[in-house]
């Protein structure tokens, strides 16, 4: 591809007209998009917390939240009490306010997931979520020790969202995924149980590679040379 991308000769240059050239310009700048490698940006977590009351018992988990922003989502995760493995597989994922499923994963048992500030995570596909609407993040729970908001200290809430201050929800059956709404301990009821939570961060971008460097090395020097013809 180098001797292709800096090797063309003089006299077939000096034949292509304007317009070809800003064909030639566009196609090898898509194709340097097409083909470059990606970088992520930063990831942080929904929700976090320093120290909270656990419990045990199989119920789906999880908590409601709105987003400030569109958020996208990069990965989902749950708890691990004591960050040294997953008991049991969960089946993680994000309703919308009437209850349709809009993402879902399985973060597995054991210590395979990414560990962030107390929480095993899954990647998945980047899923938006839109500004200014209502979501539930759920996760099953069988066996596995589980965290809930009363008396929770250092819980930091990413800004991109808004988690109340009566927003954990739960359901019964815990082995299979549901949209849970029951809300416990009312009126007061808890932030959140931890359980699910999901890592918020941008969609890839590019990053410029050898090969696309090169493309960008030979597109500048064809319109060096165009405009050398045209004097």
């Amino acid at each position: 591809m180098q001797k292709h991308a800096v090797c063309f000769k003089e006299h077939k240059i000096r034949g292509i007209t304007k317009q070809a050239a800003g064909f030639i310009t566009a196609g090898l700048a898509a194709l340097a998009l097409a083909i470059c490698p990606t970088a992520s940006t930063a990831q942080a977590p929904a929700l976090t917390f320093a120290t909270a009351p656990t419990s045990t018992g199989s119920f789906v988990l999880g908590w409601q939240f709105t987003t400030n922003v569109a958020v996208t989502v990069s990965s989902l995760g749950y708890f691990d009490n004591n960050n040294d493995g997953l008991i049991e597989s969960h089946q993680v994922g994000i309703y919308n306010s009437v209850g349709t499923l809009l993402v879902s994963t399985f973060v597995p048992g054991g210590t395979a997931g990414t560990l962030i500030s107390g929480f095993r995570y899954q990647s998945i596909s980047p899923f938006i979520l839109a500004s200014g609407q209502q979501y539930t993040i759920a996760g099953t729970n069988v066996n596995e020790t589980w965290a809930f908001g009363s008396g929770a200290t250092g819980v930091v809430i990413n800004p991109a969202i808004n988690v109340p201050a009566n927003s954990a929800v739960f359901a019964g059956s815990g082995g299979v995924l549901s949209f849970p709404t029951t809300k416990p301990n009312q009126p007061t009821g808890y932030q959140f149980f931890a359980g699910p939570d999901f890592l918020i961060g941008a969609a890839t971008v590019p990053e410029p590679g050898p090969v696309a460097m090169l493309i960008g090395t030979g597109t500048t020097g064809l319109l060096i040379m165009l405009r050398r013809r045209k004097k």
